[in-house]
């Protein structure tokens, strides 16, 4: 979210084969590359083992595509890992398939996840808010006017 956006960490490194790197509370080794074919695309694949901590490994693949249909066009596929408080983003810039060497950006993202959930809460508020009676005006000037007969009545 914006509010997050200003704890945005953005590194940009060049790695070979077994290299590791520190963005953050993440320790990420650049496990080497692949290529690899889809239906209609050629994929370059970058193989990255990120760590928070002592904490368990997480694979992520981020991908730089290319489709040779049409107009030969190349797209980057993020590889996201997605957290509660942070967001970590992978993102394969270049790579050099005779030496193994890989452009990668890699981008610790906090809070984005509390834009989804925040959203949630404002629908669940919403339901909330619209399934409970409301009293209208007419409703109300009925009423005022019953109870003023009904004092009028009393004298």
């Amino acid at each position: 979210g914006i509010a997050g956006s200003m704890f945005q960490v953005e590194e940009k490194a060049r790695l070979s084969p077994g290299d590791e790197f520190a963005i953050g509370r993440y320790a990420v080794e650049y496990r080497g590359g692949d290529i690899e074919g889809g239906p209609n695309y050629t994929a370059t694949v970058a193989n990255l083992t990120v760590r928070e901590g002592d904490g368990e490994p997480y694979r992520v693949r981020p991908e730089r595509r290319f489709y040779p249909e049409g107009q030969e066009q190349t797209t980057s596929e993020v590889a996201i890992w997605s957290r509660l408080f942070e967001d970590f983003y992978g993102i394969l810039e270049a790579f050099d398939p005779a030496t193994g060497t890989a452009d990668i950006t890699l981008i610790v993202n906090p809070m984005l996840m509390w834009i989804w959930i925040g959203g949630g809460v404002m629908v669940f508020g919403t339901l909330i808010a619209l399934s409970t009676p409301r009293r209208t005006a007419a409703r109300r000037s009925t009423r005022d006017e019953d109870a003023e007969a009904a004092e009028v009545a009393i004298a």
